[in-house]
């Protein structure tokens, strides 16, 4: 077994193991009274290992991996055989999701051509934005001092414009008072959707009406605003080729299951009241 475990780490080998897999993948299924320990396996079972625990089995680590696979590959076949896969919606469910996955990993694979990326870039260009900015400081109006919060904040929101002007101070709370150049992700995240929505609607600087949050009711006001710039190919080369990736992966995996689809006879065996909801 230490051979194996040799072999497994040379890259050579690895390399033979991936495509044995994807050809294994390609072929005809291999019989059902066969289990076969190679190379591969021991590969797969390494490379697993040292991911989850940064660092290579021992051998009698490797030793149990390998039994626990052959426990797992005979009880699930004798299973199968059994039928005791068919009406089982976590299996099912399990066995569509690994055949995406396959699907989708083959599909997706290979590199791009230069051309190919900047002319994704070009089509898709609102992928790839800079997102809008916004600088604030906030003050906040709460239930526990105020018995209506938002006549509150209405209140200090006409006293800024009186003459002369008072400057709100809210009340204490955890919040920050102020921040600079927030994208509206970080308000959502800070202060909640409403707060988010109402100061990206901003037009200008200056103090907004009140706007209310589960924490309470704010007056903010805007000190910075920077609109969303469209990012270069070469601000986004990295962003470009993974969203192409994603992209064709989908596509894969949408491909194989139409094309999977055409070799199966569907039969809509259903009331005639529910024909016009079947997909």
């Amino acid at each position: 077994m230490s051979t194996l475990r040799r072999l497994a780490s040379e890259p050579l080998v690895q390399f033979l193991a991936i495509g044995a897999c994807v050809f294994a993948l390609a072929g005809p299924a291999p019989s059902s009274d066969e289990i076969v320990i190679d190379e591969g396996l021991v590969w797969s079972i390494t490379t697993r290992w040292q991911a989850a625990r940064q660092r290579p089995p021992t051998q009698a680590e490797l030793d149990e991996e390998i039994a626990q696979h052959l426990r797992q590959e005979v009880l699930t076949r004798e299973a199968m055989k059994m039928g005791l896969h068919h009406d089982d919606i976590v299996i099912q469910r399990r066995l569509a999701q690994k055949m995406d996955f396959l699907a989708s990993d083959l599909g997706g694979a290979g590199a791009f051509g230069m051309d190919e990326l900047r002319a994704w870039h070009t089509e898709h260009a609102e992928l790839f934005t800079e997102p809008a900015t916004v600088g604030l400081r906030q003050v906040l109006f709460t239930e526990e001092q105020h018995t209506d919060p938002k006549d509150a904040a209405w209140v200090a929101y006409a006293a800024i414009s009186a003459d002369p002007p008072t400057v709100p101070t809210g009340d204490a709370s955890l919040l920050p008072a102020s921040l600079e150049a927030a994208t509206a992700q970080d308000l959502r995240a800070t202060f909640g959707p409403g707060f988010a929505s109402g100061v990206m609607k901003a037009e200008g600087l200056g103090w907004l009406p009140p706007i209310a949050s589960s924490f309470g009711v704010h007056l903010v006001e805007v000190t910075s605003l920077t609109p969303a710039r469209p990012l270069s190919f070469e601000e986004a080369r990295d962003d470009v080729q993974a969203e192409l990736t994603r992209a064709r992966r989908m596509q894969a995996r949408e491909d194989f299951y139409q094309a999977a689809l055409e070799r199966y006879e569907v039969i809509w065996d259903l009331p005639d009241e529910l024909v016009a909801e079947a997909p």
